[in-house]
């Protein structure tokens, strides 16, 4: 069986990490003098590359040719850390391991000297542990052993105590812009004889949401459907909906014509859309409207869209005030950032509107 995209393509070293340049840059010069944190806290969006970077620093740290930034990633020491057998790398799951006792077994292993330079101790999803876990981690985080680094990776930096965060050396990974997803996505495509088109890779670029092992997710699926994909597909496997039912059930609300708004939903549900990603659309679509509306130069400040997408944001903004879309867009948010699988939210998206409508009608 062929290697997965994702592990394929895992950044080796500091220069094959896209889309980070200041982390990376920081790191690699700080480690080529030598330099290193004994705590470092790694925060942003999913699939950036905190893991993969912090990997690259254990390389660094216990590369048989010195402390380095360029891992030479052909010793024993850099071989082991790539597939994961080196038995001074800890890699740790913080959602599952997030009590005051698995903190105690990190603590005992602390003490113990590694057989080669350093013990590194990966943390992700550092958030989730839990307080008592924090403050009994306090000291060792603070003040580990010489040859112990601790790395915490996070997506909830605001979940994180102050007390942690401040004992850390910290590095935002920002998500990564679509333009560099869609370049590492085509020089991929290309390497692995993927049948792709330009239209293609902007979508998958455009529904990775700045995350680089999404869009690898995404290119895994297509290299097996051994074709093009056709708009169709993709719809299917993103789970896209069609810019055309956001812009009826949009136009519905613009009316406050209720019926109108249920045979949406309705139409919507019949054919298999995810209301979560109909709410999250629907955000994006009133957005672009609102700015449409309270812009000098609409298109500069949305980008590049075409003449009959802007054409159709003047239709659908004629039925709003700025005021009613800006109420709307905020009664929607808050029903999305609460939105989780198990609940009914076609439901939640329904009454949210209805609400939206009843307040404007002063029922």
């Amino acid at each position: 069986m062929s290697e997965a995209l994702m592990l394929k393509y895992r950044p080796k070293n500091f220069d094959e990490v896209v889309g980070q340049t200041i982390v990376t840059e920081i790191l690699k010069n700080s480690l080529e003098e030598g330099k290193y944190a004994p705590s470092y806290l790694f925060y942003g969006t999913r699939g950036t590359g905190k893991t993969s970077v912090a990997r690259i620093i254990a390389k660094c740290l216990n590369c048989e040719t010195g402390i380095t930034g360029s891992p030479c990633n052909s010793c024993s020491s850099c071989v082991s850390i790539s597939n994961g057998s080196n038995p001074d790398i800890y890699e740790i799951d913080g959602a599952s391991n997030r009590g005051i006792g698995d903190v105690r077994a990190i603590q005992e292993m602390v003490r113990y000297l590694p057989s080669s330079r350093f013990k590194v101790f990966i943390i992700d999803e550092a958030h989730m542990l839990t307080r008592e876990a924090f403050n009994a981690f306090l000291k060792t985080l603070e003040e580990p052993p010489e040859n112990v680094v601790f790395i915490l990776a996070t997506t909830d930096y605001q979940a994180l105590p102050t007390t942690v965060v401040s004992r850390c050396q910290k590095f935002l990974f920002k998500p990564i812009d679509a333009n560099t997803i869609r370049t590492q996505m085509a020089f991929i495509g290309q390497a692995e004889k993927i049948d792709l088109n330009n239209d293609t890779v902007t979508i998958i670029s455009k529904y990775a949401n700045g995350s680089m092992r999404d869009a690898l997710t995404i290119l895994e699926q297509i290299k097996y459907l051994k074709r093009i994909p056709t708009p169709s597909d993709m719809v299917q496997l993103l789970g896209i909906v069609p810019k055309k039912k956001i812009a009826s059930l949009i136009n519905s609300i613009g009316e406050k014509n209720v019926a109108t708004i249920v045979a949406s939903m309705n139409t919507m549900s019949e054919e298999g859309e995810d209301f979560k990603r109909v709410t999250g659309d629907l955000i994006k679509q009133l957005r672009n409207i609102l700015v449409f509306k309270m812009s000098d130069n609409p298109k500069q400040a949305l980008g590049i869209f075409s003449d009959a997408y802007m054409e159709k944001l003047g239709e659908l903004g004629d039925k709003f005030k700025p005021l009613e879309l800006l109420k709307l867009i905020n009664k929607i948010n808050a029903v999305y950032a609460g939105m989780q699988y198990g609940m009914d939210m076609r439901v939640a998206l329904e009454m949210s509107i209805f609400d939206y409508i009843g307040g404007l009608v002063g029922n």
